[in-house]
């Protein structure tokens, strides 16, 4: 396994393009550029996941030291990748396929992470969801289910959760849509 890892590692050719202009994305037979520019947070995880769901390499990058990012595929196996684009308001995935010749990309499949807030004993949840159906799951230390509701075709959700009554301690809220889920630990 050391091995394989070690095989694509070394095929991942990475190089810092300085360019001017704002392309998004520039496919050229077997590379293709991605920009970082338009990234608010300067943290951003790169995972690149082949068809069985294993991560075949991840990195971290600063989004104002590397504003584009050209990779690679010319000596990696041909099949199906996927390359998941990620800071801690947003997620982008790109899947893609490596064929002899090139590689072709789809459009971003864009999902937006939920932003969870304390004050006091008050949750606040805010989400953009984009016509999804929203699960909210809150559950104490003990993994108990105190509050669940699911909102349906939801394009914002947007609620305050008052836990004046709960005692103080550590609790769960869990936020799914789709085939996504969040997780947040909270303490009051």
């Amino acid at each position: 396994m050391k091995q394989v890892l070690w095989i694509i590692m070394v095929c991942f050719t990475f190089i810092t393009v300085q360019a001017e202009g704002n392309p998004v994305l520039n496919n050229e037979g077997k590379t293709f550029t991605l920009d970082f520019s338009d990234w608010k947070s300067p943290e951003i995880y790169v995972d690149i996941i082949n068809n069985d769901g294993d991560i075949v390499y991840n990195e971290e990058l600063n989004s104002k030291v590397n504003t584009y990012r050209k990779y690679d595929f010319s000596k990696i196996p041909t099949g199906e990748y996927r390359i998941v684009l990620r800071d801690e308001l947003k997620k982008v995935v790109y899947n893609f396929e490596v064929n002899r010749n090139e590689v072709s990309i789809s459009e971003p499949i864009i999902r937006y992470s939920p932003v969870v807030t304390v004050e006091d004993k008050h949750i606040d949840l805010n989400m953009l969801a984009l016509g999804e159906d929203v699960k909210v799951t809150i559950t104490d230390n003990n993994g108990e289910t105190l509050y669940e509701k699911t909102e349906q075709n939801v394009l914002s959700l947007n609620k305050r959760f008052n836990l004046d009554k709960l005692e103080s301690g550590n609790y769960r809220i869990i936020i799914s849509s789709d085939n996504e889920w969040f997780s947040h630990e909270v303490k009051i």
